[in-house]
């Protein structure tokens, strides 16, 4: 049959170590030319809580909001938006370590679409000052994450 492998045949032992080579020396190559993601260099959860149904809901970020998570948070805000009846939707960035570019301007487009962004700590309270407009201080950051700001766009929200 001139290599064809028929179900019925007991494959042989050469074809078989052959292959195994192959698919070592290719896993070995693809290994040395696309580096592991490190995950936790790029983590990121985000807890969807209807604390109070038909009011608010609310987006809970922890994490880096970077690369492949923003449009991740992007596809959740989004199909919440749609699926909830909440005239509220409050972005709070909680334990949020890094913002990329990318994210910075999805919750540009989400704050401007009339969700409320919460957070506390010293880069991203600055964060949510720079896309709203608020005031920051400029002051001393020590006890900064005790605090915590939150701002409403206003627009865009359900019910208007």
């Amino acid at each position: 049959m001139g290599g064809v492998f028929r179900h019925d045949q007991k494959p042989r032992k050469h074809r078989t170590d052959k292959a195994r080579l192959i698919w070592s020396e290719l896993r070995n190559w693809v290994a040395m030319k696309v580096p592991p993601i490190a995950t936790e260099k790029y983590m990121l959860k985000i807890s969807v809580k209807n604390e109070e149904p038909g009011k608010r809901l609310l987006l809970e970020v922890e994490g880096r909001l970077a690369g492949p998570w923003v449009g991740e948070l992007s596809r959740c805000w989004e199909s919440e938006r749609e699926r909830t009846a909440a005239p509220a939707i409050v972005v709070r960035l909680a334990n949020v370590s890094f913002v990329d570019e990318t994210g910075t301007d999805l919750l540009r487009k989400m704050f401007q679409a009339g969700a409320r962004l919460e957070g506390s700590g010293c880069m991203v309270r600055a964060l949510i000052a720079q896309i709203t407009g608020a005031p920051f201080p400029t002051g001393d950051c020590e006890e900064e994450s005790k605090k915590r700001v939150s701002v409403e766009s206003g627009v865009g929200t359900k019910g208007e």
